[in-house]
């Protein structure tokens, strides 16, 4: 393997992680928030009683 492939290889990886990474993200930007509109119904149901 020469180095361009090397390069390549690792380029390839690190956008992988990348990608990886920005998904688990977005996963739990839509848990908290899923969570945080729950606990605004909450609050509104418990105001209004």
């Amino acid at each position: 393997m020469n180095a361009i492939q090397a390069l390549t290889y690792a380029n390839i990886a690190i956008w992988l992680g990348i990608g990886a990474y920005c998904f688990f993200l977005a996963k739990k930007q839509s848990e908290m928030d899923r969570r945080l509109n729950s606990l605004i119904l909450q609050s509104k149901t418990e105001n209004d009683a």
